[in-house]
């Protein structure tokens, strides 16, 4: 490979800077995820208990069910953080984790190209992909993972003892740092997955450039990273379970393809001007119509370059691994986290071009500019769109909780009456009631789509949406429920004018409803005449009154 361009410190630093503090700012968003909420419940129970749970304990529709916890550190983590600092010390925390995953990137893109204002060109357009993904979970833990991966074992930097030995294997550090890397991404996340498969492709990259000895190490080090996976408390399970997870694409929007949510009715129902895939589809193709090319000029070039006895002018396996990325992101909408691997690649390759002529450098100077263009007008639209929402929820652009996501008073009026039982609930709810209620109350669904399956999701949907509802009702034991006002009657859905409530009966005891039943997060509470709780919960709830 080539050597690393010249860098200036200053100015790198002060790239490195400016990177991570637009990252941090555009992470630290109010909290709008149900999953977050149920995150903390789980790590509660985990630092509670001393054990990491192995059943569902947490539904009262699929309980013992086996549980993979795929999450469990980043949970405890999370939790502690939260329980000993509070929620604004959990923000900054995951906004810190994206920032240094940005940071990383900088620091990678400055030493490929020797420019001080790639890096931000770079930062721009990756985080103009994740408006959507711009949420206090724990993927912003597997992005820095993803950042670092890139960095200290895909990318080639010449004569580096840390990177490799003389007989092609991996140095001893290099393995321990992938050891220490891949146990702590393979318990905080499941999509740690994608590691083998990044340095599988990065292998193949190099192969068909003509690095064999690279080839070789990258493949040690695939392999060594998928049986790192395997050092969890559920083994190979966390793998079954990350590819579970993407065959239930239908039941989950996140998990989507681009081209279905734009193309899908109910999906454009929901869609608005800040909730609108049709502009990540169009920025996604023009990232493919750059990287791809870009990609097969650096595997021909390499190509070229060995028959020659010279060094490639672009990395073959970072291109192979940009283009695959790229290619997964048209998948599922989630796998935009990881397009700043093309954008990185890109960059790389348009500043190798630019050093090969006049023209060619008009060329990259043009393209890079256009992405700055383009990702700075997406990221002002965003903020447009956004911050005079936060401002007018919270009070601030910065503010901690979007309080209109989740039945903030409904749930706080089932906690403070100390409700007991079995909720049917609407499922994006189910993580919040377990936070505030949780051991008193088990949900009819949370955010576990792969543990409690997809037929308990599908029977409370049905149910939500007035089909089968007497046949589920029988099928499962409800002491309350806590759902939108259109399903016991008051008003209709946005994404659904035709709405059709469910015929609940007179079994049902409304104790509460929000007074604005149009708000997305109002809610209504109502018991089960048939429940073995009702009277204590009635009693509960007359005395709260």
């Amino acid at each position: 490979m080539n050597a690393p361009r010249p860098i200036s410190t200053a100015r790198g630093l002060g790239a490195y800077a400016v990177c991570g503090a637009l990252a941090f700012l555009f992470f630290l968003r109010p909290i709008h995820d149900d999953d977050v909420w149920l995150h903390f419940a789980v790590g509660r129970w985990i630092l509670d208990h001393g054990e990491i749970p192995r059943v569902d304990l947490f539904s009262c529709t699929a309980p013992g069910v086996p549980y993979v916890d795929h999450e469990w550190l980043a949970q405890v983590i999370t939790e502690w953080v939260r329980a000993a600092f509070g929620l604004g010390a959990f923000r900054a925390l995951m906004a810190g984790a994206a920032a240094a995953a940005f940071v990383v990137l900088a620091r990678t893109t400055h030493r490929l190209t020797g420019s001080a204002l790639a890096p931000i060109v770079v930062t721009l357009s990756a985080l103009a992909f994740d408006w959507h993904l711009a949420r206090l979970r724990p993927h912003l833990l597997t992005l820095l993972c993803t950042a670092i991966l890139i960095d200290r074992f895909v990318v080639a930097v010449p004569n580096t003892p840390l990177r490799s030995r003389r007989d092609g294997l991996p140095s001893a550090g290099a393995a321990a740092g992938l050891c220490v890397l891949m146990v702590f991404w393979g318990n905080v996340h499941a999509a740690a997955v994608i590691a083998p498969a990044i340095l599988g492709v990065a292998t193949m990259g190099a192969w068909i450039g003509a690095e064999s000895a690279r080839a070789a190490r990258l493949a040690v080090l695939s392999a060594a990273s998928a049986l790192l996976l395997l050092v969890n408390p559920y083994g190979f399970d966390v793998v079954t379970y990350a590819f579970e997870t993407q065959g239930m694409a239908e039941l989950i929007p996140e998990w989507k393809s681009p081209l279905v949510l734009v193309t899908d009715p109910r999906e454009i129902a929901r869609m608005t001007p800040g909730n609108d895939f049709r502009a990540t589809l169009a920025m996604l193709a023009l990232a493919a119509a750059v990287v791809f090319p870009l990609a097969i000029w650096a595997l021909v070039a390499a190509r070229r370059a060995a028959a020659r006895g010279a060094p490639a002018p672009v990395d073959p396996a970072l291109g192979a691994a940009g283009a695959a990325l790229v290619a997964l992101a048209f998948t599922a909408n989630r796998h935009d986290l990881f397009l700043f691997v093309g954008t990185l690649f890109a960059a790389h390759a348009l500043a190798e071009l630019g050093a090969s002529g006049p023209r060619a450098a008009g060329l990259s100077r043009g393209l890079g500019a256009l992405a700055g263009i383009v990702a700075s007008l997406a990221l002002a639209r965003d903020a447009a769109l956004r911050i005079p929402l936060y401002v007018e929820a919270t009070g601030s652009a910065f503010g901690i909780v979007w309080p209109a996501h989740e039945p903030f008073v409904a749930v706080d009026l089932v906690e403070k009456a100390g409700l007991e039982g079995a909720c049917l609930n609407r499922p994006p709810w189910g993580g919040y009631l377990l936070y505030r209620c949780f051991p008193k109350v088990t949900v009819a669904f949370d955010g576990r789509i792969t543990t409690l399956g997809a037929d308990v999701y599908r029977d409370i949907r049905d149910l939500i949406e007035g089909r089968r509802t007497q046949e589920v009702l029988a099928r499962y034991s409800f002491d309350f429920l806590v759902l939108p006002p259109y399903v016991l009657g008051y008003g209709k859905p946005r994404e659904d004018p035709q709405y059709q409530a469910p015929q609940l009966g007179a079994d049902w005891v409304e104790v509460y409803r929000d007074p604005d039943v149009a708000r997305e997060g109002s809610a209504v509470i109502a018991l089960r005449r048939g429940s073995p709780r009702f009277e204590a919960n009635l009693a509960r709830m007359r005395a709260l009154k």
